[in-house]
C-alpha cells in the first residue's frame, strides 16, 4: 500500500492551534457564571479537540492526512450552533468558526474548504433566522474574510512550493549541463592527445634504428604534446573546483586553430588550411566551439584514415562562421556516424544554434560546422 501523501501547507500552520485555545478560554469564562458552565466546557472541549489533535498529531499519525477537514471541523460548527442557541453579551463564540474556516481553507482542499464556510455561516444565519442571535451578519463577514484570506495565504504557499521545486529543478538540469559539457571537452582534449602521441611514438619507433636523433625529436614531441594536453585537461575540470585567485587558465580560441594544425602537421598528417576572416573577432566560446570540432575531426582521421590528407576551410563573415574538414575515406572504409565525438561536435553546434553535418559523400569524408556569429549564436 502506499504510503499516504503529506498535505501541503504552511509550517506555522500546526502552532494554529494554540488561537483556538485562546478563544476556548474566553468563551468559557463568559459564561462562567452562567447555568451548567461543565455543559458548556464540554462544547467547547469536544468542538475544538479533534482539531487540535490533527494539528499537533498530524505529523506522527500518518493515517490523519486522509481525513477531510471538513471532519474535524464540523463539530466545531456543531458546538457553536449549541452555545448561539443561549448566546451572552459581546458572546464570543462564533469566533471559534472564523478560526476553524481559515484552518480548513488553508489545511484542505477547495472541496472542504466551501463545506466548512457554508456550515458555518449557514450556522450564524439560521440563529440569526430563529431569533436566538443578533448580529450574525457581522460574524458571517468575517467568516467569509477569513476564509478568502486564508486561501489567498494558501495559494501563495502552493505557488511558492512550485516555484522551489522548479528552482531545484533548473538547478538539477544545470549541473547535469556541466557535466556533460565537462565530459565533452575532456573527450576532445583526449582523443587529441593520444592520437597524435601516437604518432609521434609511431614516428619514433619507426626511426629508432635508421635514426635516432629523429626518434628523439619524435619522442620529445610527444612528451610535449602530453604535457599541454595535461595542461588542457587541468583547465577544463578546474571550473569543479574553486581557483585561490578566482580565476582559472584560459581555454583554446579560434585563433589558436593554426597551431593545432601545425601540431598534426608535425606528427606526420597533411593538412591544407584556408582561413577566410578575422578568427580573433569570433568570441570565446564560438572560438572554443571551432577549435573542438576541428580538433575532433583532425583526430578522427588519424583514427580512421590513417596516412590521409585533410583539409580544413574556414570562413568567418559577419553573420556566421563556417567549418569545413575534409579528408579521403581510407579503402573504401566509411567510419561511424554516431560516436562520441560525433555527438559532442553535435551537441556544440546545437549550444551555439548553429548547424552540424558528418559523412562520407563522393569518397571523401566531410565535417561541415555553420554558427551565427550574432548574439543569437552566443552559448546558452
Amino acid at each position: 500500500m502506499p504510503a499516504a501523501k503529506e498535505r501541503t501547507f504552511p509550517r506555522w500552520v500546526p502552532f494554529t492551534w494554540i488561537l483556538p485555545a485562546v478563544a476556548a478560554v474566553a468563551v468559557v469564562a463568559q459564561r462562567w457564571n452562567q447555568p451548567q458552565p461543565g455543559r458548556t466546557l464540554a462544547l467547547v472541549v469536544l468542538g475544538l479537540l479533534p482539531l487540535t489533535l490533527d494539528d499537533i498529531f498530524h505529523a506522527r499519525l500518518q493515517w490523519l492526512w486522509r481525513v477531510p477537514s471538513t471532519v474535524w471541523a464540523l463539530p466545531a460548527v456543531a458546538a457553536v450552533s449549541v452555545l448561539g442557541w443561549n448566546p451572552v453579551t459581546n458572546d464570543w463564540a462564533p469566533f471559534l468558526l472564523v478560526l476553524v474556516t481559515a484552518r480548513a481553507a488553508i489545511v484542505g482542499s477547495l472541496a472542504d474548504g466551501i463545506v466548512v464556510l457554508l456550515a458555518s455561516t449557514g450556522a450564524m444565519l439560521g440563529l440569526e433566522a430563529a431569533g436566538r442571535f443578533q448580529g450574525s451578519f457581522i460574524w458571517v463577514l468575517g467568516i467569509t474574510l477569513a476564509w478568502t484570506g486564508a486561501f489567498a495565504v494558501r495559494s501563495m504557499y502552493e505557488l511558492l512550493t512550485k516555484l522551489e521545486a522548479a528552482q531545484a529543478d533548473l538547478a538539477e538540469r544545470a549541473a547535469a549541463d556541466e557535466r556533460q559539457r565537462i565530459a565533452r571537452e575532456v573527450h576532445d582534449v583526449i582523443a587529441h592527445s593520444l592520437s597524435v602521441a601516437a604518432l609521434h611514438i609511431t614516428g619514433a619507433r619507426l626511426a629508432l634504428r635508421r635514426s635516432p636523433e629523429e626518434a628523439t625529436e619524435a619522442l620529445e614531441q610527444a612528451e610535449r604534446l602530453a604535457r599541454d594536453s595535461l595542461a588542457q585537461v587541468r583547465a577544463v575540470i578546474g571550473v569543479l573546483a574553486s581557483a585561490g585567485d578566482g580565476t582559472a587558465p584560459a581555454m583554446p580560441t579560434a585563433s589558436d586553430i593554426p597551431a593545432l594544425v601545425a601540431e598534426f602537421t608535425d606528427a606526420g598528417v597533411d593538412v591544407a588550411v584556408d582561413v577566410r576572416g578575422d578568427l580573433a573577432s569570433l568570441s570565446p566560446g564560438l572560438g572554443l566551439a571551432l577549435f573542438r570540432v576541428t580538433q575532433e575531426s583532425l583526430s578522427n582521421v588519424i583514427r580512421h584514415a590513417p596516412g590521409a590528407s585533410a583539409s580544413v576551410g574556414i570562413h568567418a563573415s559577419a553573420s556566421k562562421v563556417t567549418l569545413t574538414v575534409t579528408n579521403p575515406i581510407s579503402n573504401g572504409l566509411s567510419r561511424p556516424e554516431w560516436g562520441r565525438g560525433i555527438h559532442g561536435m553535435r551537441e556544440r553546434a546545437v549550444a551555439h544554434h548553429g548547424t552540424f553535418d558528418a559523412g562520407a559523400r563522393d569518397g571523401q569524408w566531410i565535417v561541415r560546422l555553420a554558427i551565427p556569429t550574432a548574439e543569437t549564436g552566443t552559448e546558452r
